[in-house]
C-alpha cells in the first residue's frame, strides 16, 4: 500500500478556482477534458508537480500559514491548500493504491448509469450527489445541516489532537483496503474489468462519507483553531516600515515647524506689547 498522488482534476480545480470564474463544476470539466488530451510525457511532467506525501503538505502549509516570514499571498495560498488537502484525505481514494491512481484507472457503471465511469470519481461526486438527491430532496443545505448535527455528535473526535495527519491517511488508507474495492456482494472488484456497481454499494458507503466529511470539517475548525494560538506577530514589510519611518520623519518636522512659528508669534506679540506707549 501506498499513498497515490493527488487528483489531476481537483488539485488543478484549486490552484485556479481563485482566478477564473467558473465554478466548482466548470472547472472541474475544463481540467478533466485537457487530462484526456495530454500525451504521455506531458502528463509525467505534470504529474511530477502534484505533492504525494499529504502529511508532509499539511505540516508544511500549516507552518506557513503562521509564518510571519511568508507574505499575504504565500499564506493566502497556505490557507487555500490546508482546506483542499485536509479534504482530500478523509476521501479514502486519495490515500489509495498508486497502480491504479487511487482509482482512477478502475472503470465501470454505477446505479444504472450508461456513462462509463471510474471508482475515483464514485467516490469524489457520484455517491455524494445521489445522496442529496435521494435522501435530501436535492437540497445541499439540508445536507450540510445535516452534517453539521452528525460532526458535533462524534464522540470519536473528542480526544484526538488537532494534528494528527498521519491518522487521518491511515484510517483512509485502511477503509480502501476493508471496503472501497468491495463490490455489491462483497467481493473484491476485479480492477482489470469494467466492474457495474448498484444499490448495495451505494447503501454500504454513503455512511462512511458522510461520517469522513464531518471528521475532515471538524479536524479543519480544529487545525485552524489551534494555528491561531501559534501564529506570532507579523512583521511589517520593509516598504510598510519606510512608509511609517517617512510618516514619522514628516510628522516630526511639522511638529517642530508649528513650534517654530508659535514661538516666533508670541516672541513678535511680547516684542510689540513692549513697544506701545503708555
Amino acid at each position: 500500500m501506498s499513498i497515490s498522488i493527488l487528483h489531476f482534476v481537483l488539485f488543478f480545480y484549486q490552484i485556479f478556482s481563485s482566478t477564473f470564474a467558473w465554478g466548482p463544476i466548470g472547472h472541474s470539466l475544463v481540467a478533466r477534458l485537457a487530462q484526456n488530451q495530454l500525451d504521455s510525457s506531458t502528463y509525467k511532467w505534470v504529474y511530477n508537480y502534484i505533492p504525494s506525501d499529504l502529511s508532509g503538505a499539511l505540516k508544511n502549509y500549516s507552518q506557513r500559514l503562521i509564518d510571519n516570514k511568508c507574505d499575504y499571498v504565500q499564506q493566502q495560498q497556505a490557507l487555500f491548500f490546508l482546506v483542499h488537502f485536509v479534504g482530500d484525505v478523509h476521501q479514502p481514494l486519495h490515500c489509495g493504491f498508486k497502480g491504479d491512481f487511487g482509482g482512477n484507472m478502475v472503470k465501470g457503471f454505477f446505479l444504472n448509469e450508461k456513462n462509463l465511469t471510474n471508482l475515483h470519481t464514485i467516490w469524489d461526486v457520484e455517491i455524494i450527489n445521489n445522496r442529496i438527491d435521494l435522501h435530501f430532496q436535492s437540497d445541499i443545505n439540508l445536507y450540510y445541516e445535516y452534517l453539521k448535527s452528525l460532526m458535533f455528535n462524534q464522540s470519536l473526535l473528542n480526544n484526538e489532537t488537532y494534528n494528527d495527519y498521519k491518522v487521518w491517511i491511515d484510517e483512509s488508507v485502511n477503509y480502501v483496503c476493508k471496503q472501497v474495492y468491495l463490490d455489491d456482494n462483497n467481493i473484491r472488484i476485479n480492477t482489470s474489468l469494467k466492474f457495474t456497481l448498484g444499490e448495495e454499494y451505494f447503501n454500504r458507503n454513503w455512511p462512511l462519507i458522510d461520517q469522513r466529511l464531518a471528521q475532515a470539517g471538524h479536524r479543519l475548525a480544529s487545525l485552524f483553531n489551534q494555528l491561531v494560538k501559534k501564529r506570532s506577530p507579523r512583521k511589517l514589510s520593509p516598504n510598510t516600515q519606510a512608509l511609517i519611518i517617512a510618516l514619522c520623519i514628516e510628522l516630526g518636522i511639522g511638529i517642530i515647524a508649528a513650534m517654530c512659528i508659535y514661538l516666533y508669534k508670541r516672541e513678535k506679540n511680547t516684542t510689540h506689547e513692549v513697544l506701545m506707549p503708555e
